[in-house]
């Protein structure tokens, strides 16, 4: 199975199986560009307005069959509803991360054509891909509960407020019972803030050379590495590497030439310059970019660290724990609070209705988001990222929240005896610090939360006061061993 993908985001790439995935603007509804790396970026507007989930009759008939062809055909009776709700552009999006999270990149992927057609041009065709495979039966048959509560946890971790690509990572079980695998090491971030391609990544029209080169690095070659703030830093050639260009950029992303972010680049590394050296960034997080000589050339040179941990795993890299999601999104009988009713016409025409309100209405009774208790404005920082004001066809505007927020995970909820969340440390794996058993206020039990662990604190909300963080831990020791 395909790891999991993480909070609406796009193209961190981790190398090998890995629970990681970065935060960035969808390119194009239903492709994925890259293996492994999941384009999650799914708009607030999407989860609270989108049309194939946006009335009983278009949930229930989602929920109730494989997510395959046929049931998204709106000239077939299983499909007539959810295949004309998709002609809505959010309702795809939507679909592109439903998708996503349930199924992996060997299932079939789910192909629907618009049945609302410009006259004298083919229907529009979509293929949603899968990736994460958390519940691949969806394929083939009606979702269990179990998957229910694992795809809308997923969904909830992947909404993102501020329309950034932000990378995050995923901890928590699989349907099975076992933990989601964490990366070895993971690839340099290739979208910037505003999910568009990085240059420097991209192939050149020429074959060019030196470090100043804006195309042609290497995208699988270029890893993260992580470093104490303020020390510095030194890179040293492995030994027996190719001669190449180094360049090395502050935080998870690769940078351009002239960007700020640059720290520091070679031209000959490995050859004339053997060591790279610069001052660790404030947020202990370095990408080492790593090409050939000339844009052509296949062989990179490769790179030692002299402190800290180059190339990076995944538990290293993010290593700041935001919180838990958990609940479930997709079931229609728990969705009994009518806030928001978005449906497609026989006609084509999208409509979108919300009542009016204020206080963070959930869309969802049974969605629930809980957050780390080193965050000393949690439950603000959760209001701003789970939480958002649309506006309707109608110009009425309400203030809408994709789940229940109940505070510290740690700690217990308003009205309950017990912890949020009963496990700091679920499943299989020691050490990679995933909620479990979390309870909401009714209270039922959720067995399958998904944690959500970041590289900074405030990587997803824009108010700084509002993410301030008590500690950042150390990266955790024995994160891929097995208990």
């Amino acid at each position: 199975m395909k790891s999991l993908l993480a909070l609406l985001s796009l193209p961190l790439a981790c190398a090998g199986l890995s629970a990681c995935v970065e935060l960035d603007a969808p390119i194009e509804t239903g492709v994925v560009e890259q293996e492994q790396i999941m384009l999650n970026q799914l708009a607030l507007q999407a989860v609270l307005l989108n049309a194939l989930t946006g009335t009983p009759d278009s949930l229930t008939e989602l929920v109730s069959n494989p997510l395959s062809d046929d049931y998204f055909d709106a000239d077939l009776p299983q499909g007539a509803i959810t295949g004309q709700n998709l002609h809505d552009p959010l309702a795809q999006t939507f679909m592109t991360y439903l998708v996503r999270c349930a199924l992996s990149e060997t299932d079939t992927p789910v192909t629907w054509t618009d049945p609302f057609k410009v006259e004298g041009e083919e229907g529009k065709v979509v293929v949603f891909h899968g990736q994460a495979g958390l519940c691949s039966d969806w394929a083939t048959q009606a979702p269990s509960g179990a998957c229910l509560e694992l795809v809308s946890a997923c969904l909830l971790t992947t909404e993102n407020a501020f329309d950034t690509s932000v990378a995050i990572s995923h901890r928590g079980i699989d349907l099975n019972g076992d933990a989601l695998p964490l990366a070895a090491q993971v690839e340099v971030g290739r979208f910037d803030i505003d999910g568009q391609p990085i240059p420097s990544f991209e192939d050149c029209p020429s074959d060019e050379n030196g470090a100043t080169r804006d195309c042609g690095w290497s995208k699988e070659d270029s890893l993260v590495g992580t470093c104490h703030p303020g020390d510095l830093m030194e890179l040293s050639c492995q030994q027996g590497s190719s001669i190449g260009v180094a360049r090395v950029c502050k935080g998870y992303r690769g940078c351009d030439d002239a960007s700020l972010e640059r720290l520091a680049s070679a031209d000959e590394f490995c050859g004339n310059d053997t060591e790279i050296t610069f001052t660790c960034p404030s947020h202990g997080t370095y990408s080492l970019m790593l090409g050939g000589e000339y844009s052509d050339d296949l062989d990179v040179p490769l790179a030692v660290a002299d402190s800290g941990s180059y190339p990076a795993a995944e538990a290293e890299v993010f290593d700041i724990r935001e919180g838990a999601f958990f609940g479930d999104l997709l079931t229609p009988s728990l969705n009994s609070t009518p806030v928001a009713l978005s449906y497609v016409t026989n006609t084509g025409q999208i409509v979108r209705n919300v009542q009016a309100g204020t206080g963070g209405t959930p869309l969802n009774e049974s969605m629930w988001a809980c957050h780390d208790k080193h965050f000393t404005e949690g439950d603000a920082y959760m209001n701003e990222r789970i939480c958002a004001t649309v506006t309707d066809d109608q110009n009425v505007q309400a203030y809408l929240c994709a789940a229940r927020i109940i505070g510290q995970c740690n700690e217990k909820a308003e009205g309950t005896l017990t912890n949020v969340c009963a496990s700091f440390d679920a499943g299989s794996v020691k050490g990679d610090g995933d909620f479990g058993s979390c309870t909401d206020t009714t209270p039922t039990v959720w067995d399958r939360p998904i944690t959500v662990f970041l590289d900074h604190p405030c990587d997803l909300i824009e108010d700084p006061d509002l993410c301030a963080y008590g500690r950042r831990p150390p990266p955790p020791s024995g994160a891929n061993q097995p208990r």
